[in-house]
């Protein structure tokens, strides 16, 4: 159970988090009133941030064919391919296209970007930059 709980502790965290909304919603104003969510982010981002070689964000700093790659499917596959998935699906509504290709050209959360490719195993340095890079972008 121990080595479940280390290996999905951020899914479980989410888990508990959305069982506690339910059985008392009162808990939300209470963290939305005192900014605890902010608290909780920090904490995230700090323990990744303990995970990571300082190193290897010099070396993703210079990894501009990985940076590249990332900018490329972010802001120009992306929203082609979210666009005809779109109009396949919902023909000419132009409202509904346009919000789709927002979402798909939309850069990844530090969450999603930073902290699930912790948890998958991934290249947390490279996820780090291209995040840095699309928000810049963007």
């Amino acid at each position: 159970m121990k080595s479940i709980l280390a290996k999905y502790w951020f899914f479980v965290g989410i888990a508990a988090m959305v069982a506690v909304a339910f059985a008392v919603p009162g808990v939300g104003a209470f963290i939305t009133k005192w900014n605890i969510r902010l608290v909780g982010m920090f904490c995230s981002f700090f323990a990744t941030g303990l995970t990571l070689v300082t190193r290897r964000i010099g070396v993703e700093l210079r990894n501009v064919r990985g940076i590249l790659t990332g900018l490329i499917s972010c802001f120009v596959l992306f929203p082609i391919v979210a666009r005809l998935l779109g109009w396949a699906w919902f023909g000419q509504d132009v409202q509904l296209l346009v919000g789709i290709c927002i979402l798909a050209t939309a850069p990844a959360t530090m969450a999603s970007g930073t902290i699930l490719t912790n948890l998958a195993g991934g290249n947390v340095a490279l996820s780090l930059m291209f995040n840095v890079t699309t928000h810049f972008v963007a």
